[in-house]
């Protein structure tokens, strides 16, 4: 058995599925991994693959020739999954997707391991973006950002900041993957940017404008004012606001 392992990013990935097809090894032979998978086993060949944009390029056509926008939207949701198997699931879903004569409908086949692990973990990372387009809460900074942190557990930043470059088109705004140390940058009236490699400014981030510590003091007091103590239901508030995203909403922080 061969495993190509490949960057962990959809430019990476879909480089792993050309070199992986165009191996000839046989599909049933070659399995696909993302760098820093934990899972290292013996008596395994192991091809480390450099991302190629024109071989990403390639794959990206095919998908989309032969099986459809919506599939392709699918593929590159799940892999902003953190799952790990995520490269293999995707590669073998292809496989599978091509070998139809109609590759739109392969998405249908979810008796298909392959294809219902790509389902399950594009439904995964749909339903934490959703979450997060409710959760996510922006700070208006003293230079008048607006600065918003979050701890996702997929790579959820360029599925979320479309929605707020749309909804947020006149605003400099900076949203801020503390677990993948991402940032997603938009100046006001232009696009939205993926930044990486940089550090946080924490002392800038918590320069808040005098504007922003007032509307947070009205808005814990709404939240406080709202609740009543007799009719908590502990249960449900975790049920419909995780425990997990609440690190960085204002009304949950006491300061």
């Amino acid at each position: 058995m061969t495993v190509f392992v490949c960057q962990d990013s959809i430019e990476g990935i879909f480089t792993g599925v050309y070199d992986g097809w165009d191996s000839r090894l046989g599909h049933s032979k070659v399995q696909l991994g993302v760098a820093g998978m934990d899972n290292i086993e013996l008596f395994m060949n192991y091809i480390f693959v450099d991302s190629d944009i024109e071989k990403s390029y390639k794959v990206t056509r095919t998908i989309c020739n032969r099986m459809g926008g919506e599939v392709y939207g699918w593929i590159c949701q799940a892999l902003l999954s953190n799952d790990k198997e995520k490269a293999n699931a995707v590669y073998h879903t292809i496989v599978a997707g091509l070998s139809l004569k109609n590759g739109k409908k392969i998405m249908d086949y979810l008796t298909h391991p392959n294809v219902c692990k790509v389902f399950e973990l594009s439904r995964n990372v749909e339903n934490e973006v959703h979450h997060y387009k409710g959760f996510v809460r922006f700070q208006e900074l003293c230079n008048g950002v607006l600065f918003s942190a979050i701890k996702p557990s997929n790579n959820v930043l360029t599925a979320l900041a479309p929605h707020f470059a749309e909804r947020l088109p006149i605003e400099n705004w900076v949203i801020y993957d503390e677990v993948r140390k991402l940032f997603a940058v938009h100046e006001a009236n232009k696009r939205w940017a993926i930044v990486v490699g940089e550090h946080i400014n924490k002392e800038m981030i918590n320069n808040l404008s005098a504007h922003e510590r007032e509307f947070q003091r009205l808005w814990k007091g709404f939240c406080n004012s709202i609740s009543i103590h007799e009719r908590e239901n502990k249960n449900l508030q975790r049920q419909n606001l995780p425990i997990r995203f609440r690190d960085n909403m204002v009304e949950f922080i006491i300061k």
